[in-house]
């Protein structure tokens, strides 16, 4: 399906406001579970745009998830029949495909807990001649109403003479609580003036003191069970917001009145907690440079308003497998960059070309400013700013050997040990640091300097003549491809 297939209607402005004109959808929390291009949703963000309205879209075509996903509204799953809420909604609003509208409207009032429903639907699917159109005949009976619209979508963006209803049902809770609620064997106390003063009072007590016991009752069930949520809530540590603050899952969850808002709010939290253990997994960060970070920075803030369960995971592992070779020659291509940007003996250009703009590193690299002198005087250390750019140097030359990071001896690591002038091994270099500030990098490894510059010449699409043993372009890019997913 596509597009512009057959079979989806997008929603006109006119028709949307119709559907949520009764509604109060301030502070709410609204689901559209086929949200097509995001008409229901823009209808709704449009008049509530002063409110704390939470939207979340449903939607199984890739090109209309592209679409949603441009609009920024969280993602929570594709197939609305498979789906299996972590959230309580409290609206949800929908143009199911009418070839399935009723499998749709059934779905929406089992995952709905307490709240309405607006669902345009199909007139002569509410004739009641299947079984599954009788149930929802039954629905409305019970729970709500229905409206023959006419021919709605005669004129739309994708036009049917098909008349249409809209459908409401209002669902009330019928499962247990969100709130642990105290209950007695009696009513309030109250004082009762008058005779009998003094057997009012005793009996004043006695349910004072029975409201104060169950109190004292329910508070500890209801501590030992946030004990528990807090035991396995906490691998997954705080939430970094968007702006650079950490939040406490639980505290913040507390701390919301309203307790549907709550619970959301504790869903929210934790899937975001929980994307980002997967995305910060070390195996992950030990190929990512600072350049591949960004280029993830993207993916990272999508991925996190997406319900956390086993068919999402597959789908982020499919896409981060589909970024591996540009996250690799990223790592290429940042150490190129650092290796050659310093000092003029960091480049060899290619003889015979009449440009310069091909060249490939120096098998001995200079990098100037890149330490400075300890308090001591008598060692030296990396500048703050430079060390993710030597542990970037380090990464590339492990996509370009294929080991491991965090097994190798970083260039990092050798400085801070290294007395001013002294030469010393990393995994891949010999390392002097000077007090001046200068950096000097040797490849140890001739074949590992020819394979690096072999793989930097390819991913800059440099065609250098010559040797191809010195300078071809051979560039067992593959030579690295370890899978990304985390032990």
């Amino acid at each position: 399906m596509t597009l512009f297939n057959p079979g989806f209607y997008p929603t006109p402005g006119w028709l949307v406001e119709k559907m949520i004109a009764p509604l109060d959808l301030g502070d709410a929390h609204v689901l559209d579970p086929q949200a097509g291009k995001g008409d229901i949703l823009d209808g709704v963000a449009q008049r509530y745009r002063d409110h704390h309205t939470q939207l979340y879209a449903i939607e199984i075509e890739p090109e209309l998830r592209s679409i949603l996903e441009g609009k920024g509204y969280p993602l929570l799953f594709d197939d609305f029949l498979s789906y299996v809420p972590t959230r309580h909604f409290t609206h949800i609003l929908m143009n199911p495909p009418f070839a399935r509208a009723e499998d749709h409207l059934l779905k929406a009032w089992e995952v709905l807990y307490e709240g309405e429903i607006a669902c345009l639907f199909p007139a002569t699917h509410l004739e009641g001649k299947t079984a599954k159109e009788k149930t929802i005949r039954r629905l409305i009976e019970d729970h709500g109403s229905s409206d023959n619209l006419g021919p709605v979508f005669a004129h739309a963006e994708q036009p049917t003479q098909a008349d249409i209803a809209l459908v409401r049902l209002s669902k009330k809770a019928n499962g247990p609580t969100l709130e642990w609620e105290v209950t007695n064997d009696r009513e309030d106390p109250e004082f009762d003036e008058g005779k009998g003063q003094e057997l009012a009072l005793t009996g004043f007590i006695a349910d004072l003191l029975s409201n104060f016991n169950a109190a004292l009752a329910h508070y500890a069930a209801y501590n030992q069970a946030r004990q528990q949520i807090l035991r396995y809530v906490h691998p997954f540590g705080n939430v970094w917001t968007a702006d650079h603050r950490s939040v406490k899952i639980m505290e913040t969850a507390d701390d919301r009145l309203d307790p549907r808002d709550r619970y959301n709010t504790f869903v929210d939290l934790l899937q975001q907690a929980a994307w980002l253990k997967i995305l910060d997994h070390p195996r992950f960060q030990s190929i990512l440079t600072d350049r591949a970070r960004k280029m993830m920075a993207d993916f990272r803030a999508r991925q996190r308003r997406v319900d956390f369960n086993e068919r999402n995971i597959e789908a982020m592992f499919a896409e981060l497998v589909g970024k591996q070779g540009e996250i690799l020659m990223g790592a290429i291509l940042d150490a190129f960059d650092t290796m050659t940007a310093y000092h003029k003996e960091n480049r060899v250009y290619f003889e015979g070309w009449n440009s310069n703009q091909c060249w490939r590193v120096s098998r001995k690299v200079v990098l100037p400013h890149f330490v400075k002198r300890c308090w001591s005087g008598r060692r030296v250390e990396i500048d703050y700013s430079d060390v993710e750019s030597l542990n970037d140097i380090d990464r590339a030359m492990c996509v370009v050997t294929g080991q491991s990071y965090d097994t190798i001896t970083r260039v990092e690591s050798v400085v801070k040990q290294t007395p001013p002038g002294e030469l010393l091994d990393s995994t891949f270099f010999k390392v002097r640091a000077y007090l001046k500030g200068t950096l000097h990098l040797t490849f140890k490894d001739k074949e590992v300097w020819k394979r690096f510059n072999r793989m930097a010449a390819a991913g800059r699409n440099w065609l250098p003549p010559g040797d191809p043993e010195e300078a071809g372009t051979d560039t067992h890019a593959n030579h690295s491809a370890r899978a990304l997913t985390p032990a």
